[in-house]
């Protein structure tokens, strides 16, 4: 949820989601929003240290779809997404958000 509010109330052009839950990863790529799931990843490395094939799970998912964001304003602060408002997100996610001048 923060992320989100990241791109459509701050205006932020970018916003990536760490998420533990893969399973999330495909809702947020259709909002728009790139995420990095930390359980893809260690389950990747961990099969590659074992010499096993890699997870199905996504490690890394660009954003599929677009955020509507026409009507909100840029927000100076968009830059960053604060610690306080990874809060308000799904327990399991960490919004990151990033600005583009």
């Amino acid at each position: 949820m923060a992320a989100q509010l990241a791109a459509e109330v701050l205006g932020a052009r970018r916003v990536i989601a760490k998420i533990n839950d893969p399973l999330r990863s495909t809702a947020y790529a259709e909002l728009g929003i790139a995420t990095v799931c930390r359980t893809g990843l260690i389950v990747d490395a961990m099969n590659a240290y074992v010499g096993l094939p890699p997870s199905e799970l996504p490690g890394l998912l660009a954003p599929s779809g677009h955020h509507d964001i026409s009507g909100h304003h840029d927000h100076p602060s968009a830059a960053l997404v604060s610690a306080a408002a990874s809060t308000a997100s799904a327990p399991g996610s960490t919004p990151v958000a990033t600005r583009e001048a």
